[in-house]
């Protein structure tokens, strides 16, 4: 047998083509057109994080650190930094605060369907409570004070020598510019939903009579406000303002948009990046101060499809977290849900446009199917430093911290745990011809080293269709060797350990390159990558392999 010379060796790995992935920072998109996505885009992704350098891994877990009694019907969390930090809660029956552990009730009764509306000035906190309850203020101790309604016979006109205790029953307030405003009032028990109203100068109780803006154009009824750049933001069902200047007389209102607004105060959440709100049905945008800008784009599918239950928009939640706007609402592609059955957590510094992934937890009952997203939700840095996402569980009564990346289970406060699924599907790969069929080999996958031994599941799919799947193999990948912080960290004793500050040795950056099993002859192939259950996993770039075969007329 003559042996192949250099020449032949080459002709023959010439036919195996590669195509490789190493960005994954296009996140999700739920567009129903595969021919549509970006090389870097998932059509289906579930509990993984997108690391803005490439590579997705399975997300932080979520664990309970508090809880409330009563009703539950989460509406928002509001940090509070006073005399010292307070995390202020409201539901739709009550307001509550906590320093650590469970909240205390402050015995108010806000608005049913939009909760307590919260704006900080110094060492207090006021409470706009809707309009059949007098507002509170709080300085962090004892029982709130209730403030007088401003009316008939009521008002502080002088400028000069203001008096305070007083404040117009609204359902929505906050500190802009030196003053405290209210919107959607109340006033002599005639409601003005279209009213927003602002105090004198550093007295956020003394206000004028005549200090106040009438906003008639648009829907009826101010849904939230919100303050960034200098201006005062104010929203309705379908439309947006901006009101300019620093006193009475330069006060300016313009208009934003005739068509985007916020479904409700839930709906509304600033960074430092912006504004950000949910508008039926035009979805997620965001004001910079300057323009407008629709972030929806990649999953307005859901709501074209109608998978958004539209009776439930005040069960449509925008937060900001940890940087990240986590939009939460009752979504599903198979029956009509009441409570936020998801997160779609928008990163707005992957990539030029930022990315979408989707989260969720079944952190409730071991017999529990349902899966949930969060309600109200904020960043909070306790009075030791220690910071913190935080969000309301949608149906379970308590608050949970977030994005906790040592633990890869989510944890209920008498620590029972909870693995949850998480899984990547690539988008379709053709070779850029896919009428061509094509063997394809096994592809290499570069996965994060874990900190134990756990597998890969790998389904494969062929030539567009999603629900076909052609075979399912694993990816074995041994774990790191971990080792506990000699004097710092502890054994698993039955107090509080998986919320103690143990000190573990810092995980393995490494990686395995693996080959898996050949994917088979098709025109197209996709992969759906699953993490085990419980445990840590990632993946940093796959590269398929294949060899075309020709094409016949």
């Amino acid at each position: 047998m003559v042996a192949a010379s250099w020449k032949d060796t080459w002709s023959i790995v010439a036919r195996i083509n590669l195509v490789r992935q190493d960005d994954f920072t296009g996140g999700l998109n739920l567009r129903a057109d595969q021919f549509q996505l970006a090389p870097n885009e998932s059509p289906d992704l579930l509990n993984v994080e997108i690391d803005p350098r490439g590579g997705v891994f399975s997300r932080g877990g979520w664990k309970e650190v508090g809880s409330a009694t009563g009703t539950w019907t989460p509406k928002s969390l509001y940090p509070f930094y006073g005399s010292s930090a307070k995390l202020m809660m409201s539901t739709g029956a009550g307001v509550y605060y906590r320093d650590t552990g469970n909240f205390t009730s402050l015995s108010l009764t806000p608005d049913a369907t939009w909760g307590a509306s919260f704006a900080a000035w110094g060492s207090l906190v006021y409470m706009a409570l809707g309009h059949t309850t007098q507002a509170h203020k709080w300085n962090g101790a004892g029982a709130a004070t209730a403030l007088t309604a401003s009316g008939t016979g009521a008002w502080q006109n002088d400028y000069t020598n203001p008096t305070g205790t007083h404040c117009p029953k609204a359902k929505l307030n906050i500190t802009h510019a030196g003053k405290l405003w209210v919107a959607n009032t109340n006033e002599n028990s005639t409601a003005y939903p279209n009213r927003i109203r602002w105090s004198h100068e550093n007295s956020p109780e003394s206000w004028a009579e005549l200090d106040f803006i009438e906003i008639n154009d648009g829907s009826d009824g101010i849904t939230g406000l919100a303050s960034f750049a200098g201006q005062l933001i104010v929203y309705k069902t379908n439309s947006m303002y901006a009101i300019m200047g620093y006193n009475s007389d330069t006060f300016q209102v313009v208009e934003l948009s005739r068509k985007v607004g916020a479904v409700s105060p839930m709906a509304v959440g600033v960074s430092e990046r912006g504004a950000y709100c949910f508008s039926w049905p035009e979805g997620l945008h965001y004001y910079d101060g300057k323009a407008l800008y629709d972030i929806f784009e990649p999953l307005r599918p859901m709501i074209t499809l109608s998978n958004v239950n539209s009776a439930q928009t005040n069960r449509i939640f925008v937060n900001v977290i940890n940087e990240r706007i986590w939009l939460s609402l009752p979504y599903s592609t198979e029956t009509a849900v009441t409570q936020p059955s998801c997160s779609f957590v928008y990163d707005p510094s992957i990539g030029r446009s930022g990315a979408y992934t989707k989260l969720s937890t079944k952190l409730a009952a071991s017999t529990a199917t349902e899966t949930f997203g969060v309600a109200g939700g904020c960043g909070y840095v306790s009075s030791d430093g220690t910071s913190r996402g935080l969000a309301l569980h949608p149906t379970r009564g308590v608050v949970m911290s977030v994005d906790n990346y040592d633990l890869y289970k989510d944890v209920e406060l008498d620590l029972d745990q909870f693995s949850f699924d998480s899984y990547y599907r690539t988008r379709w790969i053709d070779g850029g011809m896919y009428v061509q069929k094509k063997m394809f080999r096994r592809p290499t996958i570069v996965a994060k080293q874990p900190d134990s031994t756990t597998e890969l599941t790998i389904d494969v799919y062929h030539d567009y269709e999603e629900e076909n799947r052609k075979r399912t193999f694993t990816v074995s990948l041994a774990g790191a060797s971990v080792n506990l912080v000699w004097n710092t960290g502890q054994w698993r004793s039955s107090s509080d350990s998986l919320l103690a500050a143990s000190s573990w040795g810092v995980g393995s950056a490494g990686g395995f390159i693996k080959d898996s099993k050949g994917l088979g002859l098709c025109k197209a192939v996709q992969l759906k990558i699953t993490g085990e259950s419980g445990k840590e996993w990632g993946v940093n770039s796959v590269t398929w392999k294949f060899s075309p075969r020709r094409v016949r007329g």
